[in-house]
């Protein structure tokens, strides 16, 4: 994302009177909403990827810094992993997800968020991301409210009557009280917040008695070349593992509650997770499973090819770099390539006060 396109966002702070704290707002301003990027990639809701916000250039950089020409996250508590301006890899991320689970939402959430007379579900939707999500499911349940949250304005949102869009470091505590949120989603944290288990506790604190979390993942495999990005991202304190941890981290039995109040009840019930694994090369005659393999392709391409810096801060020379990076994407083009990709999730239900 240029610093031309990122002009065209603003987060405008404000103080907060029910979490007494700042709060920084994606604003709407007046006018036609324009296109943030070029992209033949579009998310289905065709409002994600266009706004008509604005971000002062003197805001730029309490966002964003450069690294080898391209943009990340300015925030000590985000890893250096994927630039935020790829956006269209955002935009095939989403489309994954959709088509590895069918649809944007799974399992028990339809009817967490079933309508209800003279009840309004809410919805929180940590670390946004491209918003294409939040702006579909705010559509799909107009009776819901939604709050979306990211560490930064990556694009603009359009508007939407049952969304608002807020930004600030979230890893430093979510500005909501206590058990206001019916239902928690929190989809690939690792590439946003190093501290993942205390965003658990946040999710945790946010849910009503009852509420549902569903927690998205996913882990590729490249041999050579995921292990020299593990490396890199271990390095700068991120749990590689967190994919396999998630579920165990939920658990009663887990250090993340110990400084929890007892009350009688567990701070988690009916944990249940899943993987889907997708191949990206080989031919498969379900259309549906072909256009996975297409789009998994597409995916592991661009996330590769933006990988540079990552793996630049083990100091690694350009050179390796390059080779490393090129061997990788050499891979994915490979029809017979054994890239895959595993989609984990994790369902979990806050336990229901027993005292």
């Amino acid at each position: 994302m240029s610093p031309t396109q990122l002009s065209m966002i603003m987060a405008s702070a404000y103080y907060d009177t029910d979490s007494e704290g700042m709060v920084y707002w994606v604003k709407p301003q007046s006018g036609p909403p324009e296109d943030v990027y070029d992209s033949d990639i579009e998310s289905d809701s065709g409002e994600s990827s266009s706004s008509d916000d604005t971000l002062m250039s003197c805001e730029i950089s309490d966002y964003f810094h450069e690294i080898n020409g391209r943009m990340f996250v300015n925030n000590p508590n985000t890893p250096v992993w994927h630039p935020i301006d790829d956006c269209r890899r955002l935009d095939l991320q989403h489309k994954l997800l959709k088509l590895v689970y069918g649809g944007n939402y799974f399992g028990p959430v339809a009817e967490v968020l079933q309508a209800r007379q003279g009840y309004t579900p809410r919805v929180l939707d940590i670390c946004t991301r491209s918003g294409a999500w939040v702006q579909e499911m705010a559509q799909e349940f107009p009776h819901a409210d939604f709050l979306s949250l990211d560490v930064a304005p990556i694009v603009g949102h359009t508007p939407r009557a049952n969304i608002v869009f807020e930004v600030y470091d979230i890893s430093t505590g979510i500005l909501e009280d206590d058990e206001t949120f019916d239902f928690v989603r929190i989809a690939h944290i690792t590439e946003t917040i190093k501290d993942v288990p205390g965003i658990l506790r946040e999710a945790q604190r946010l849910l009503k008695p009852g509420g549902l979390l569903l927690i998205v993942e996913s882990e590729t495999t490249l041999y050579e070349a995921i292990d020299t990005l593990h490396r890199a991202l271990a390095a700068q304190g991120v749990e590689i593992n967190t994919c396999q941890l998630v579920a165990e981290w939920l658990s009663p039995k887990s250090c993340l509650w110990e400084d929890n109040e007892p009350n009688g009840s567990f701070p988690f019930e009916n944990i249940r997770s899943g993987t889907q694994i997708v191949r990206a090369g080989g031919w498969d005659t379900d259309v549906r499973l072909q256009e996975i393999r297409l789009l998994l392709a597409q995916y592991g391409t661009i996330s590769w090819r933006n990988l540079s810096a990552t793996i630049s801060t083990l100091g690694i020379c350009e050179q390796d770099v390059r080779e490393l990076v090129n061997g990788a994407v050499k891979e994915l083009k490979d029809p017979c390539t054994s890239y895959a990709t595993k989609f984990h999730h994790v369902f979990a239900y806050k336990g229901m006060s027993r005292v």
